[in-house]
């Protein structure tokens, strides 16, 4: 099942994942709706292996997606499943409801920022960091 996280208009931010599953390969899908469902973009990070950073899976290059600013709120849902091996069909993995960290602005810092973490495990074992997910927001 996606989770879901908010993204305040005027925003942007960074999307990243780290895997520690070396078994499984792991995929986080994120797509930005508007309050009208239309798709304002979406991306795919991609990985495999003992404590290695998710690309991008349009550009291998990249270890995170961008996004934003936007002129409006937007709803970012976070879908992470997890393969097995390589030909088996991919499975949503097992995740933990979206952590929020909200530092406001203050007088020594005048950027204010948003931080969710999502966990998640691929059924394998009784941990919950087979994929972190990271999605930063700041204005």
């Amino acid at each position: 099942m996606a989770q879901t996280i908010q993204v305040p208009a005027g925003y942007r931010g960074t999307a990243t994942g780290i895997i520690r599953s070396a078994g499984h390969l792991q995929r986080a899908k994120f797509e930005l709706k508007d309050s009208t469902g239309y798709i304002l973009a979406s991306s795919t990070l991609v990985g495999t292996g003992g404590d290695v950073v998710m690309k991008e899976q349009v550009n291998p290059n990249s270890m995170g997606w961008s996004l934003g600013p936007f002129p409006q709120s937007a709803t970012m849902s976070i879908l992470i499943e997890n393969q097995a091996s390589a030909g088996q069909p991919f499975k949503a993995s097992k995740v933990i409801e979206p952590i929020n960290v909200y530092k406001p602005a203050d007088s020594l810092n005048r950027t204010q920022y948003l931080l969710t973490t999502v966990l998640s495990k691929d059924h394998n074992d009784n941990d919950w960091n087979d994929a972190t997910i990271n999605v930063f927001r700041l204005n």
